[in-house]
């Protein structure tokens, strides 16, 4: 039995070299927009059965069809922020402005993105799928976007302590 595994991953990895798939992913590497979207690159594998092949085909398509429509997802301004909440799970570590900022676009940007394609669910039901698990709290993003501004800074109108504090 263990004889042909081992065949069968030679053919696969002779297959992967004939389509090339190292050299599409590094293609693809370019355009991730975070370093956990880089990691998720850096791992992927090719679709094994034929569910996952068509799941994974129909979101190629539907993306293909937001690319060629003239609403394009809002995509601009995801900042990675994996380091700043990792930071944040630290007992009594206080994160920087800069650091809020950066959480603070995050929220924004999960809730553009679950607007946006719950507006296209629709034409884009297996990406609806994968937007609609993003999650985003609308108290935390008003909290601190009134006190801190898009480059971290402490906001002019912020509260009277906040402000002494900067």
């Amino acid at each position: 039995m263990g004889k042909i595994k081992l065949v069968m991953r030679k053919v696969a990895d002779f297959s992967l070299d004939k389509l090339e798939f190292e050299h599409i992913r590094k293609a693809l590497l370019v355009y991730a927009y975070s370093s956990e979207g880089q990691k998720v690159l850096e791992n992927l594998s090719p679709a094994i059965t034929p569910e996952h092949l068509s799941e994974r085909l129909q979101c190629v398509s539907e993306m293909l069809h937001l690319i060629h429509s003239a609403d394009a997802p809002p995509f601009e301004s995801l900042k990675d922020v994996t380091g700043a909440l990792k930071k944040a799970h630290i007992e009594r570590f206080i994160l920087d402005g800069v650091h809020l900022a950066f959480v603070l676009s995050w929220i924004r940007s999960a809730r553009l993105l679950n607007r946006f394609f719950s507006r296209q669910k629709e034409h884009v039901p297996m990406l609806w799928s994968i937007a609609s698990s993003l999650f985003w709290n609308k108290d935390l993003e008003q909290a601190i976007g009134k006190a801190i501004d898009e480059k971290g800074e402490v906001r002019e109108d912020a509260s009277p302590a906040l402000s002494r504090i900067s």
